[in-house]
């Protein structure tokens, strides 16, 4: 129900000065616009002009930084991979996959690859033989991934564009890496990030033994959904602009040719032993 406000009847006096006083107004208005009107009779109107339109000036984007030179390969590296990641959103990555010569097993990588490949801490390696007793007399190929946003872009699209990176088949990593399709393999990097990876080799031929670095079970470098649509791989990240430097123990190896090998957008930045 609305509720109305009845106000106290105005005086008739007070009523009959209002109406004094409004129409004296209504006069005076009247005198000053026929003054006003009579004055423009005399005189010529100015014209007018219209103002010129204004348009507000867009704003410059942000020019993205130029892409960085590749480091030198150390001392003790075997190979390094560089890649350019593209996301949807424009943002810019530059990812850097450094493999080291094979070496005895530093601290803490038996225990990070029995916490990853073996079981109990990976529950699908139950009732499966360890990775020990696959690599006898192990040697081991250390990796290091990072992924650096370019100055000048978008942040990172991490959760719809994910950036993924090859290494050996039985292989362990810390840092900012998710698993990808199974635990004691290779996965996905978060950008910007750092992911350090350790595989077993035979040491008796780290390079063409069995589960060899350089045989057909190696693959290094990076890939994205968007070079392969309908491929493995979510989202559509683009992987480009390829180089790879090789060390002597390398290219002795036998994969001399990853240094020449034209791209293929398919395959991304993705080298096979």
């Amino acid at each position: 129900m609305r509720l109305s406000v009845i106000r106290g009847a105005v005086p008739v006096a007070a009523l009959a000065g209002r109406l004094a006083l409004a129409g004296r107004l209504a006069l005076a208005g009247t005198l000053a616009l026929a003054g006003t009107l009579a004055l423009a009779g005399c005189t010529a109107a100015a014209p007018t002009r219209t103002p010129a339109p204004t348009t507000a000036a867009p704003s410059a984007s942000p020019t993205p930084a130029a892409a960085p030179t590749p480091t030198p390969l150390p001392g003790n590296g075997l190979f390094q991979i560089n890649a350019v990641a593209t996301a949807s959103n424009g943002a810019i990555a530059d990812l850097v996959e450094t493999a080291y010569l094979p070496t005895t097993a530093g601290a803490g990588q038996t225990a990070l690859l029995d916490s990853q490949c073996n079981y109990p801490g990976d529950p699908a390696a139950q009732g499966q033989p360890s990775w020990e007793s696959q690599y006898p007399r192990a040697v081991y190929l250390n990796a290091t991934i990072t992924a650096v946003a370019r100055r000048g872009t978008p942040a990172w699209p991490n959760s719809t564009d994910p950036v993924a990176f090859s290494f050996l088949p039985v292989s362990a990593y810390q840092g900012d890496y998710t698993v990808l399709q199974a635990h004691c393999a290779a996965g996905t990097i978060t950008v910007p990030g750092t992911v350090q990876g350790v595989a077993p080799l035979w040491g008796s031929n780290p390079a063409h033994g069995p589960y060899g670095w350089a045989t057909p079970l190696g693959s290094y470098g990076f890939n994205g959904g968007g070079n392969d649509p309908g491929g493995p791989l979510s989202g559509t990240t683009v992987i480009s602009d390829c180089t790879v430097q090789l060390s002597a123990s390398a290219i002795a190896a036998g994969v001399g040719s990853w240094a020449t090998r034209a791209y293929l957008k398919q395959t991304g930045c993705v080298y096979v032993g």
